[in-house]
């Protein structure tokens, strides 16, 4: 059973937007409704009125996981949840296995904010994951990068899969591709004691499951049942026919509230630089046609479907949304708020970027009469392990040092180093048989000697810079084992220059920690935190 040696948290730089979100709130408190980290925000929010759907709501939740095997804890909280108790809620792709990291990292966060949440309030709050089935973008999850210790690279493995035009939720599992994908997988990592036990598991829930979706689900099933964390695929076909009120008020006020859809991206440039939403089509909804999801864009009389020549009246949609409300899916825009029209929901949990996005929906929420939840930044974990950290020891590496410009700057170290340590030398040689070669020139009179001697002059200076950049290319070499080592950190803490979380697969750490590392027993208990963390193991 792996062991955590500690946990550090790094404070973000001031001019960041996560630190001037979560410490200098002011700023943005006419674009989000309740300000994050705040105890009394928290009390507020709890007392806000809750909808009647909550039992409806529980049925379809239940109903969706019965067949990943419900917990203990589950059942309680479904109990909960029907019983009209609040919610955290985060969501993101169905991504491959559940990758990359920062989708488990949502996971966690949810799990210990609804835990902190109902100590403070002495009322259960219920953690739940939202499912994003409706995407359908499957080449920002068909894949996964494998950490190769033998190479010192990064392998990038990746799905050997058709276009998907549809919604992930409708992709059937190729079983023999997706055992292929794990098998190269696992080509790339070094064998553990729990690879066997992992590739096993793997196989097992490949042949269990149908579609995409599936996959997911068994894996945060397994991963996250015994902290009763509930899921659901936003694409259920159960869920649809619970949402149809609101797509068929959704429909009848579209221009009003794409009107206050624009409105709020006008408030939100008075506060940030660029917007983060960006959509061609002004319904904000999609609808599936002949196996196509598209978007449906209303030209002020009908709408139509994606690109096609193909039009609904308003009339036909209500009928549609009538007899097959699973033909239609949310965008960026729509999506938030029917996640909390279904839901009472106390908080959101999300990553920069979706913060970011939900301050431009401030006006659709009041002409909705809805309230925005609070919005919570996600959790960021960075993990060193044993190894990394003797190596940063010894080169005497912090993490303000670990950037994409990190092995840069050393390699430009030792060129000025190597040069630094010759130079003298050699110019005081070069001086010298200058000075001796213009002595030997004043004593010959004959021009051909003179000639010769000035091609010996330029063959011995082309050959004393050969031999410096040879004793400095010499030199670099003695660096080499550093620059491994170099390398290896920054692959490990800083990959492809960017967050560990959002290139590392969950399968690398299950691989060496085993399928039991994210629970209570083996997993640090954080606290939640708007700092940078890092999980130092063992």
């Amino acid at each position: 059973m792996s062991k955590i040696d500690a946990v550090e948290y790094i404070s973000d730089s001031d001019e960041s937007f996560l630190y001037q979100y979560s410490n200098q709130f002011e700023q943005f408190q006419n674009l989000y409704h309740h300000e994050p980290f705040n105890k009394e925000t928290v009390k507020a929010r709890h007392t806000y009125a809750r909808n009647d759907r909550s039992e409806a709501l529980a049925k379809v939740i239940h109903n969706y996981m019965t067949p990943y095997g419900l917990s203990t804890q589950q059942i309680d909280h479904l109990r909960y949840l029907r019983e009209g108790h609040q919610v955290v809620i985060g969501g993101q792709q169905a991504g491959i296995f559940m990758g990359p990291m920062y989708t488990l990292h949502k996971v966690l966060s949810i799990i210990i904010y609804a835990k902190e949440q109902t100590e403070l309030l002495k009322e259960k709050v219920v953690p739940v994951f939202w499912i994003a089935g409706e995407d359908h973008d499957l080449n920002e999850v068909n894949h996964g990068y494998a950490l190769d210790r033998k190479h010192n690279r990064l392998k990038k493995t990746t799905l050997d899969i058709n276009d998907v035009t549809t919604s992930v939720h409708h992709y059937k599992v190729d079983k023999n591709k997706m055992k292929e994908w794990v098998q190269s997988f696992f080509l790339h990592e070094r064998e553990t004691k729990h690879t066997k036990e992992l590739h096993k598991y793997l196989l097992n829930i490949i042949d269990r499951s149908e579609h995409f979706v599936d996959l997911f689900s068994h894996m945060i099933q397994t991963l996250f049942k015994s902290e009763g964390l509930l899921f659901i695929d936003s694409h259920d076909s159960r869920l649809r026919e619970l949402e149809k009120p609101f797509l068929h008020r959704w429909i009848t006020e579209q221009k009003a509230l794409h009107l206050a859809y624009k409105e709020g991206q006008t408030n939100a440039l008075k506060v940030f630089d660029q917007l983060t939403i960006s959509v061609s089509h002004n319904t904000h909804l999609f609808y599936e046609y002949k196996g196509v999801r598209a978007s449906l864009n209303f030209d002020g009389e009908r709408f139509q479907i994606g690109e096609t020549d193909v039009y609904f009246t308003e009339n036909e949609l209500h009928e549609k949304i009538d007899r097959a409300p699973h033909l239609f899916s949310n965008n960026v825009v729509s999506r938030p708020l029917m996640q909390e029209w279904l839901f009472n929901t106390l908080a959101f949990i999300g990553g920069p970027s979706e913060i970011k996005y939900w301050a431009e929906l401030t006006t659709i929420f009041k002409f909705f009469d809805m309230e925005m939840p609070i919005i919570v930044p996600r959790l960021r974990i960075t993990y060193l392990t044993a190894e990394v950290s003797e190596l940063m020891e010894r080169h005497n590496i912090t993490f303000k040092d670990i950037d994409s410009n990190m092995l840069s700057h050393f390699e430009n170290k030792i060129n000025d180093e190597s040069k630094a340590l010759y130079k003298d030398h050699f110019e005081r040689l070069n001086q010298c048989l200058m000075d001796q070669l213009d002595v030997i020139q004043q004593s010959v009179t004959d021009s051909l000697s003179k000639e010769y001697l000035m091609q010996s002059e330029h063959r011995l200076q082309k050959e004393i810079k050969y031999i410096e950049r040879k004793l400095n290319y010499l030199n670099k070499r003695t660096y080499r084992n550093t620059l491994n080592d170099l390398k290896w950190i920054q692959l490990n803490m800083h990959p492809k220059d960017g967050l560990q979380e959002r290139v590392f697969h969950p399968l690398h750490f299950l691989n060496e920690y085993g399928l039991d590392w994210f629970s209570s027993t083996t997993y640090p208990p954080l606290s939640y935190t708007n700092h940078k963390i890092i999980v130092k193991t063992l």
